[in-house]
């Protein structure tokens, strides 16, 4: 049973910000901490269960979506019968409530654990202008020379309970792994991830769909300098025909963030630039310049800060 946090009355859940805190705890599910508008983030409400059996079994790695102000939904990894795979709740009041698992991936649909022996992980989610939900995930169910190796796959779904079969993206032959999805006004979807293809390090790679994630084009290495390192952590980000990509690699030593920017939808990239501690790290340029970086983070104790992300204003 699940004891509702909200203050008494329904006003006050239309009240609501579009903001949610939601994190995971280790053997006890995803839970979700609604924002309220009161008090702008000085407090928050307790927090709610949102996988709908989580005993005796992992969730990680959640990610939120909402469509309007009551439509949420919150994609995650599921380790709950003996393999990872990728799981669905959805809210339609709020958060207050939230439906039974949804199966994401293709590979248990009949509910049969023995038809599983691989694992989906790392999933990113977005939806369309269409309203069509597009999910993409890492899944180790290929194998090459007697190893399993991850690939990058994309399921969707127009009615938000049944996805379609999955469709491969990347045509690695080694991981592929940590992908990142995005949407454009007119529908295509770009992709961007971690790819071991070349000289055994993860490298960015990126490809784009235009017609609704059955086919990917344009796949190409993003990253032209640091082939002797590993990067991490790829995130993308669209506006008109404008494609940027972040991500963060030890090339100069310590762990840097470089971008890199497509005035093409991704049929071309200019070279990457780091963008903390160049002269001048903002640009207002289009990247051929940038002004001094400043500090995000306020964290009084030295604790580190990876995995960035980036969005654009439209």
């Amino acid at each position: 049973m699940l004891i509702s946090p909200w203050p008494s009355g329904g006003n006050m859940m239309r009240k609501m910000l579009g903001l949610a805190v939601l994190f995971t705890l280790l053997l006890s599910g995803l839970y979700l901490i609604p924002h309220y508008t009161e008090g702008a983030g000085d407090s928050f409400s307790s927090s709610i269960l949102v996988n709908w059996n989580s005993t005796g079994s992992h969730q990680r790695r959640p990610v939120i979506l909402t469509r309007g102000m009551d439509d949420l939904f919150v994609i995650y990894q599921d380790y709950f019968y003996t393999n990872w795979d990728i799981s669905m709740a959805r809210s339609t009041d709020c958060g207050y409530t939230w439906s039974e698992k949804i199966q994401v991936d293709d590979s248990r649909r009949d509910l049969n654990s023995s038809n599983d022996f691989s694992n989906q992980m790392y999933p990113t989610a977005v939806f369309a202008p269409n309203g069509t939900l597009y999910v993409a995930y890492s899944d180790d169910q290929e194998i090459y020379i007697g190893v399993h190796y991850y690939h990058v796959y994309v399921v969707w779904s127009e009615d938000y309970v049944n996805f379609s079969t999955h469709r491969r993206v990347d045509t690695s032959i080694r991981d592929a792994i940590y992908p990142s999805l995005a949407v454009g006004e007119d529908g295509t979807l770009y992709l961007t991830w971690l790819d071991k293809r070349e000289g055994g390090k993860f490298h960015v790679y990126f490809a784009r769909s235009e017609d609704g994630g059955v086919t990917w084009i344009g796949e190409k290495r993003v990253n032209s300098g640091g082939l002797s390192v590993d990067q991490y952590g790829p995130r993308i980000a669209v506006y008109g025909e404008k494609v940027f990509i972040v991500w963060s690699d030890q090339r100069e030593g310590d762990f840097s963030i470089f971008m890199a920017v497509s005035y093409d939808r991704g049929d071309t990239f200019l070279p990457e630039r780091r963008v903390n501690d160049d002269l001048e790290p903002y640009s207002y340029d289009r990247g051929d310049t940038f002004l001094p970086e400043r500090r995000v983070n306020d964290d009084l104790e030295p604790y580190s800060q990876n995995d960035p992300d980036l969005a654009v204003y439209t």
